[in-house]
């Protein structure tokens, strides 16, 4: 399963004022201090969530699978996962979208889990399923 960023989250987990104070930086930004700082705030949430497969701030992926499972049951490789918001399923005319009642998340699982409906109609086919990751809006 390959996931794709489709939008990144619309705020950091750490705000500039926050990082400013932590930092002990008073005054203005008379040396381009904010520029970096911001960066390096993005940096570290890129990094703490590409080694742990936690978001954790709200954002859009795109999991392309090359083959679902007879199963009908496919892991998902980022976590938190508060919704799907479509899946898409690939044959020879084409995606197809399925209604969002045809799959659904696996409540309370850990990492969580879509399940298909009807596994057997859809079993080796390719899909494309998006997905919102994180664990809320904002930093609270």
């Amino acid at each position: 399963m390959h996931p794709i960023q489709v939008a990144g989250p619309a705020v950091e987990p750490v705000g500039l004022a926050d990082m400013r104070v932590y930092l002990r930086l008073d005054g203005d930004d008379a040396g381009g201090e904010d520029d970096l700082i911001l960066a390096l705030i993005e940096a570290a949430r890129l990094m703490v969530e590409a080694s742990s497969g936690v978001m954790l701030i709200d954002q859009t992926w795109r999991l392309h699978v090359p083959r679902l499972p007879a199963s009908g049951v496919l892991r998902l490789p980022l976590r938190p996962v508060s919704a799907v918001l479509a899946v898409r399923i690939g044959g020879p005319d084409g995606f197809e979208t399925l209604d969002p009642a045809a799959a659904a998340l696996e409540p309370g699982a850990d990492p969580p889990r879509l399940v298909l409906a009807d596994p057997a109609r859809h079993a080796g086919c390719t899909a494309q399923i998006d997905v919102v990751a994180g664990f809320g809006p904002g930093p609270e």
